[in-house]
C-alpha cells in the first residue's frame, strides 16, 4: 500500500500485542510494529508531522521509551528504523490509541489527540491530564499543540476559540485597540491559511494550546 500522507485520513487503535492498527478512510488498514519494518512507510511521515506540531509530545514519548526499555534503550537508539518505529508506537498508543470511530488525522493534516485507555496513566510521569503536570509541555498524552503563534496572537486566538466575545471586547481585555486586534486576528487567519473565526475554531477547538 502506497501512502499519500498529505491527503490521508485515518484512525489509530491499540492492538492487544501493543502494536497499532491504522484504518484509513477508504477502509484500508495498516499495522505499525516496533520492529523497524512493519508499517515503517507510515512511521516516517507520521513522525515528521507530529514532531512539527507536537514536539513536547515526541520528547516525552522518547523519555517514556527510555524508561520502558532501560538498558536496551541505548542499543535500540542506534538502529534508526527500529528506534523510530518504537517511538511511533508509543506516540500512537498514548495520544491516538482509542478506537472511537473518529478520525485521528483529517485529510487536511489536522490531528485530534484523544483520551486513550492507558492502564498506566495514573502513575505515568508524562501524564498530560494530571494536575501535577499542569503547564508541563513534555507530556505524552493530552499534548500541547504548537501553533507557531506569538504570545499576543496566542492570547487572542484562545479568546476567539473559547469565548463569544466580540473582537472589540477581546481588544479591551488585551488592552489594545480594536484596529490592532483586528489586524492580529487577520495575521492569525493568514498563519493557518484560513479566512474566518469559525474556521479557526474548527482548527484549534479542543486542542491544548495553553
Amino acid at each position: 500500500m502506497t501512502i499519500d500522507f498529505t491527503h490521508s485520513e485515518w484512525e489509530a487503535s491499540t492492538m492487544p500485542d501493543g502494536s497499532v492498527m491504522v484504518t484509513f478512510k477508504e477502509g484500508q488498514t495498516y499495522v505499525v510494529k516496533n520492529d523497524g519494518v512493519t508499517g515503517y512507510d507510515f512511521v516516517v511521515p507520521y513522525l515528521e508531522e507530529i514532531r512539527r506540531h507536537y514536539p513536547g509530545h515526541i520528547e516525552a514519548a522518547d523519555m517514556l521509551l527510555n524508561r520502558m526499555l532501560g538498558d536496551q534503550y541505548i542499543y535500540i537508539q542506534k538502529n534508526k528504523r527500529v528506534y523510530e518505529s518504537y517511538l511511533a508506537v508509543v506516540s500512537l498508543n498514548c495520544a491516538f490509541g482509542n478506537l472511537d470511530h473518529q478520525a485521528d488525522r483529517e485529510s487536511t493534516g489536522n490531528y485530534h489527540p484523544e483520551f486513550s485507555g492507558c492502564p498506566f496513566r495514573a502513575l505515568c510521569p508524562f501524564n498530560g491530564y494530571a494536575t501535577r503536570n499542569a503547564g508541563k509541555r513534555t507530556v505524552c498524552c493530552n499534548p500541547y499543540y504548537e501553533t507557531g503563534l506569538s504570545k499576543r496572537e496566542l492570547d487572542i486566538a484562545y479568546r476567539l476559540i473559547n469565548s463569544e466575545m466580540s473582537v472589540a471586547e477581546i481588544a479591551a481585555t488585551c488592552n489594545i485597540s480594536t484596529g490592532h486586534c483586528k489586524a492580529v486576528c487577520n495575521d492569525i487567519y493568514k498563519h493557518f491559511g484560513i479566512n474566518s473565526r469559525q474556521e479557526l475554531i474548527q482548527r484549534l477547538k479542543n486542542k491544548r494550546i495553553f
